[in-house]
């Protein structure tokens, strides 16, 4: 990963050694862009790696942590581990925490409609991350107009 995204240093932003997860983005006038991810993804020769490093750089943006210091998290309420996110990572331009509220995730989820993004996720803050299984205190609210979406639907 480091070859492909050097930009994305994650051993500099994290205080310890964790296993996160999230997802890597590139930002297109301050949206997720797949699209440009993709094309970013496919890069092979260093020399356009290096260009693409300064026209579509690549970001982390963390959802969650499931290991601290060789420690099982994914037991602990998802708020903990929230907590224990924010106090272990330093953000940066290339590494953020992906934001959450507490309240009024209609009101998010129309924010995310009027802006055409793909939609919001709606997590129980007494969740336990149960790695590569669908679980029903995580549900995910897929905007109806998103490009992607509307392929799907037709």
């Amino acid at each position: 990963m480091s070859r492909i995204y050097p930009e994305v240093q994650l051993q500099k932003a994290v205080k310890t050694n964790a296993v996160l997860d999230g997802e890597l983005v590139v930002l297109t006038n301050g949206v997720p862009d797949f699209y440009a991810y993709q094309s970013r993804s496919l890069l092979k020769d260093d020399f356009k790696i290096s260009i693409a490093v300064k026209t579509m750089p690549v970001s982390f943006v963390d959802f969650d942590i499931l290991y601290l210091n060789g420690k099982n998290l994914c037991n602990l309420p998802l708020i903990e581990r929230k907590k224990i996110l924010a106090n272990i990572i330093k953000e940066n331009d290339y590494l953020s925490i992906s934001r959450y509220i507490e309240t009024n995730g209609l009101d998010l989820f129309e924010v995310a409609v009027n802006n055409n993004l793909e939609g919001v996720i709606a997590k129980r803050i007494d969740s336990k991350y149960r790695p590569g299984k669908r679980v029903h205190s995580w549900l995910k609210f897929i905007n109806p107009n998103f490009p992607a979406t509307r392929k799907l639907l037709k």
